[in-house]
């Protein structure tokens, strides 16, 4: 990679993000680094940012090991940690102390794995808290208000989020065919977690990192 470097033989690969990922230069310079932690994957995503945090994703220098464990951290997080939903709206006084415990059950989360920082784990948990309130402000409900205004118009005139979609069907399937609609049309800035896997499924095919089950 330094020799590369240095006779500029890979630079329109290290600089070019055409392929969905590149190394990063600065990076490069790092002696320190693996190939794995120069892997940048590109934040693009039309006209909007594909990761929020982007930046800060490149300088985590995560290992192959770290990040598996991260996306394992993340999903066991999300799904032990619903409750936390509920409060992420509420006024600075009654979210500061579910705030507290919802810190304190991440950090017992990631306790039980061997390559997660706290700094990491603090920064997944503001991402689930950010994430889940953009949720609730910006998506969650729309399927059901969808559902109503189709029910009342014709068909043909709501074809944005109902394409395809029979009257036949039953109200509860229609409504779960709008959501999907809703959430692909007002996708949420992509997390770490989701940069991880991908990040892991680019390394292995570059063959930078054995073939090894990567999270779903």
């Amino acid at each position: 990679m330094e020799l590369g470097l240095e006779n500029e033989f890979f630079s329109p690969y290290l600089h070019d993000s055409a392929f969905g990922w590149y190394f990063d230069h600065d990076l490069c310079l790092l002696a320190n680094l693996s190939d794995y932690q120069r892997l940048v994957l590109p934040n693009s995503g039309g006209n909007e940012y594909e990761y929020d945090r982007w930046s800060q994703y490149k300088a985590f220098y995560n290992t192959p090991d770290a990040d598996r464990e991260y996306v394992l951290y993340w999903e066991k997080m999300v799904k032990e940690m619903k409750w936390l939903e509920n409060h992420v709206l509420k006024d600075f006084l009654e979210w500061v102390p579910m705030r507290r415990k919802g810190l304190y059950q991440s950090i017992k989360i990631a306790n039980g794995f061997t390559n997660i920082h706290l700094g990491l784990t603090c920064h997944g948990f503001e991402e689930y808290v950010l994430r889940t309130r953009l949720y609730r402000l910006f998506v969650e409900g729309l399927d059901r208000a969808f559902l109503e205004i189709w029910k009342r118009v014709n068909e043909g005139q709501f074809r944005r989020c109902t394409e395809g979609i029979s009257k036949e069907l039953p109200d509860q399937r229609v409504q779960e065919l709008i959501a999907q609609e809703i959430n692909y049309k007002r996708a949420l800035p992509k997390t770490y977690a989701q940069y991880a896997r991908k990040k892991l499924q680019v390394a292995q095919v570059l063959g930078i990192i054995p073939r090894a089950e990567i999270p779903a």
